[in-house]
């Protein structure tokens, strides 16, 4: 893609919230979160989130291009996608139309796991491993240089998201989870999730812990 984004820098913060679409993240719709920490929406949860830095989604279907286009005010938006990604002869059709502007692109790199997962954490600044969105903002924390990162709402489990609809199958996150190789200690918010590698809190407690 020759328009793709040539220098990316990221803000530098040491505590980062991942807020996914899971129903064990409805929380923090009437919890404070305290300034120091950033916190990163992923997909629909960048509608109902009281606060949220940045936007991040790994899958540019119809409905996330929605959300591109009608931004959040004060909220950095990006996306990980194919390199053909808003070209005329994209493989997806719905990838066809122009790339929506203000989001920061990235490229999504597939790899050999289920549903073209991409275990481990890339160190190149243009760049996220596929394989989940709540994964790939997990990257986007590991290139901000996060020292201390908490998931919520990462369930991995077939109920309806907070923000409607219900997510595809979601079997790989333990493994790909699993995969994680980055310097930053990682919590996990949702207790009954199916991601069981990092310490498991409540989200009051991961709240706590980011302070």
């Amino acid at each position: 893609m020759k328009d793709r984004n040539t220098l990316i820098e990221y803000p530098k913060y040491k505590s980062v919230l991942i807020v996914a679409d899971g129903p064990s993240a409805a929380t923090l719709r009437t919890l404070r979160i305290p300034n120091e920490i950033y916190v990163i929406g992923v997909n629909g949860a960048v509608q109902w989130l009281p606060r949220v830095d940045a936007f991040f989604t790994l899958d540019p279907s119809k409905r996330n291009r929605r959300l591109m286009v009608r931004r959040r005010s004060r909220v950095k938006y990006y996306a990980a996608v194919p390199d053909d990604y808003g070209t005329p002869t994209a493989k997806a059709k719905g990838h066809r139309a122009p790339r929506e502007r203000g989001v920061t692109f990235l490229r999504r790199i597939p790899g050999d796991g289920p549903t073209g997962s991409c275990p481990g954490m890339s160190n190149e600044p243009d760049s996220i491993h596929s394989g989940n969105s709540a994964w790939g903002a997990l990257g986007i924390a590991h290139h901000m240089g996060a020292e201390k990162i908490g998931i919520v709402g990462v369930d991995g489990d077939k109920k309806a998201r907070i923000s409607g609809g219900r997510p595809n199958s979601l079997t790989h996150l333990p493994w790909l989870f699993s995969t994680y190789n980055g310097p930053a200690e990682v919590v996990n918010g949702s207790p009954e999730s199916t991601v069981t590698c990092f310490p498991k809190l409540t989200v009051k407690e991961v709240l706590q812990w980011l302070r």
